[in-house]
Order: structure tokens, then C-alpha cells, then sequence
């Protein structure tokens, strides 16, 4: 076989341009990368402040203390509940009674838009 100088020539120069091309393609993707990055971190931030911003809710932190004695209409843990008295006590599927779990009292909350401003509300267990 003979040897062809253009055909190795041809052979090598296109070697040198693939090199160059996917040298090019590393470095502008390198170059991009970061930017890239920035931009999907930017993206993924705002939707996590929008979602942030979509579930905020109204709350009221509340102090408990002890206190001994309490009235039927005070807001409490457990305890004796305020049952009205054209009402039956809370009752279970087996028909026994339920125990208060919490009472809160609307009128005792700070001025607020989540409770009506009178009403006792209460849980049972």
C-alpha cells in the first residue's frame, strides 16, 4: 500500500478540527454552566418564596400557665367544658362522655381574623 501524503494530511486536519470543535464545546459549556446554575438556583428560589407566600397563615401564639379554679367559660386544657344548658354532654359512639381536650374562649383572644369575637370553642377527645 502506498502511502498517501494529502489523504494523511486531509485525515489529520479533520482530527485537528474535531479536537478544536469538541474542545470549543467544552469550554463555552463550562463558560455557561455556572450561569446556567445561577439561573436555575434563581428559579427554584422564587417558586420556593411563592409557595412560602401562598401558605401563609394567620396564627395566634398562646402562653399557657397554670391556674386552679377556673370558671366553665375560661379557655383551658382539659377540665370541666361549658355545655349550655338546653345541651347534653358530648358523647361518644358507645355513648360515653368525652373529655375536653381544649376550650378557648374567643372573647380571652387578642383582636384577630380568624375567630369570631365571641363563642367558645372546643375540642373533644
Amino acid at each position: 500500500m502506498m502511502f498517501n501524503e494529502d489523504l494523511f494530511y486531509s485525515i489529520v486536519g479533520l482530527l485537528f478540527i474535531l479536537n478544536m470543535s469538541f474542545y470549543l464545546i467544552f469550554k463555552i459549556k463550562s463558560k455557561y454552566k455556572e450561569k446556567i446554575r445561577q439561573r436555575a438556583k434563581k428559579q427554584f428560589e422564587s417558586f420556593i418564596q411563592e409557595i412560602k407566600q401562598e401558605s401563609l397563615t394567620d396564627y395566634i401564639k398562646l402562653h399557657l400557665k397554670y391556674e386552679e379554679n377556673l370558671s366553665l367559660f375560661t379557655s383551658k386544657i382539659g377540665g370541666l367544658p361549658y355545655i349550655p344548658k338546653n345541651k347534653n354532654a358530648i358523647l361518644d359512639n358507645e355513648g360515653d362522655p368525652m373529655y375536653l381536650l381544649v376550650q378557648i374562649n374567643c372573647e380571652e383572644l387578642p383582636k384577630n381574623n380568624i375567630y369570631p369575637p365571641k363563642g367558645i370553642l372546643q375540642f373533644f377527645v
